[in-house]
């Protein structure tokens, strides 16, 4: 029982480790170029995929029991 308890302190440790070494490389990179962080956005990963997007969707619907057809909008200029 005492390794199981050791190996979750470890475990908790790397993860609040590399969560401190993130933002220590992001302050980092905003001191050296001299700019103010930007977030990106809710959707921004959205966008870099969005036929992947489309897939893991339908599949999710899919999987709760839902019969899915999906049409192109017309495109508004």
């Amino acid at each position: 029982m005492k390794f199981v308890a050791v190996w979750t302190f470890i475990r908790r440790a790397d993860s609040q480790r590399l969560a401190g070494m993130s933002r220590v490389v992001i302050a980092y990179y905003l001191l050296r170029d001299q700019t103010c962080y930007q977030d990106l956005g809710p959707d921004y990963f959205d966008g870099l995929n969005p036929e992947g997007l489309r897939r893991r969707l339908t599949k999710r619907l899919e999987g709760l029991g839902f019969n899915v057809t999906l049409q192109p909008l017309a495109q508004v200029p």
